[in-house]
């Protein structure tokens, strides 16, 4: 359901009622949800949606009784032609009964500042600030339980110059501080990372990208020192979207929040902007 207010408001609502009938156990699930988005000719543009869930059933004779409240929101405000902040949140409470089931609070914060000048269009920078909390777990690849928790600060600065149509230089500086655990088993302790990323990107044609991209990671609570190169290629399909495949020697990611180091080997990355 939809209301639109005035020019730049709409309210949003909705209730979905469900049930699942499987052979090892039924599910019920009752959500109800409001939002809002907002846009004005002043450059200020968000939207937010509420939602409240829950879940009433049992699964191999366990219960999957589980409430939850969810929060996303997000927006940007135009400072300028030239320079912009972008913000968003996402917030999780969930409560579940059995403690095989997810369960937990998770919130991630996030603001950034963007600038691209008009007159030198070829540098791109981006300052952003992310608080993550994540008492839910990491989801670790190939495995069924949740990974590391963590209470982490993050800031990085992200620059991309063209230095002419082909060649484009790009390097990003990032620290991390707070505390994090292998699981919900043991206590969160410090756990403080560095990251160092230059990276070089060669515009084959008007559809094929390719990247060559060393990084370096110094997590010393974590005890690792490491580095890392990175190889890649990527098409172009449409305006929009890349599809890429590419290889990576290292560990770790260029994601500070990441505390699995599980990243090593081919992977493939889909990009989509709009």
């Amino acid at each position: 359901m939809e209301y639109r207010t005035t020019e730049a408001l709409t309210l949003l609502g909705g209730f979905d009622f469900g049930s699942v009938d499987a052979p090892d156990g039924d599910l019920d699930r009752k959500a109800l949800s409001f939002g809002a988005r907002y846009q004005n000719e002043g450059g200020l543009s968000w939207r937010a949606r509420a939602e409240f869930r829950r879940d009433r059933g049992e699964s191999l004779g366990a219960d999957r009784d589980q409430d939850a409240f969810l929060f996303v929101g997000s927006g940007r405000y135009d400072i300028s032609d030239a320079s912009r902040l972008v913000f968003s949140i996402d917030y999780a409470d969930i409560d579940a009964d059995d403690t095989s089931f997810v369960s937990g609070e998770y919130i991630d914060a996030q603001i950034g500042y963007a600038y691209r000048p008009i007159l030198d269009d070829k540098l791109n920078l981006l300052f952003k600030y992310r608080y993550l909390k994540d008492t839910v777990g990491q989801e670790i690849d190939g495995g069924d339980g949740r990974g590391p928790r963590q209470v982490s600060h993050i800031l990085s600065l992200d620059a991309d110059y063209d230095l002419n149509r082909a060649w484009t230089l790009g390097a990003k500086i990032g620290g991390r501080w707070g505390q994090s655990a292998p699981d919900d088993t043991i206590a969160l302790a410090d756990n403080d990372a560095y990251l160092g990323v230059i990276n070089a990107r060669y515009h084959l044609t008007h559809k094929w990208d390719l990247l060559l991209e060393g990084r370096y990671l110094e997590a010393s609570d974590a005890g690792l020192s490491e580095a890392g190169f990175v190889g890649a290629a990527y098409r172009h399909i449409g305006n929009n979207v890349k599809l890429g495949v590419g290889y990576n020697t290292g560990r770790f990611s260029d994601d500070l929040s990441d505390l699995t180091y599980d990243d090593e080997g081919v992977f493939i990355n889909f990009i989509a902007k709009f």
